[in-house]
C-alpha cells in the first residue's frame, strides 16, 4: 500500500504507475498550537494537526468514491 507524502497532486500518478487502489495518507493541514503553557522538557509541543477536508474531498473524487 503506497503512503507516505500521498496527496490529490500525486495520487493519479501513483494510481498509474503502481496498479495500486488502496492508499494511505494523513490529508492533514497544521495549525498553530495555542496551548498558553509548554512544558520545556517536552519536545512535541510544536504544530496541531487536524484532518484537511477539502484535500480529502480531492483524494475521495480522484479515487471516485463518496465520503
Amino acid at each position: 500500500m503506497p503512503g507516505a507524502g500521498v496527496r490529490s497532486d500525486n495520487l493519479k500518478m501513483l494510481m498509474d504507475t503502481t496498479g495500486a487502489f488502496e492508499f494511505h495518507t494523513s490529508a492533514r493541514r497544521s495549525m498553530p498550537n495555542n496551548m498558553h503553557f509548554a512544558n520545556p522538557l517536552v519536545s512535541d509541543a510544536g504544530n496541531f494537526y487536524v484532518a484537511d477536508e477539502v484535500e480529502l474531498q480531492r483524494i475521495m473524487a480522484i479515487l471516485g468514491r463518496q465520503i
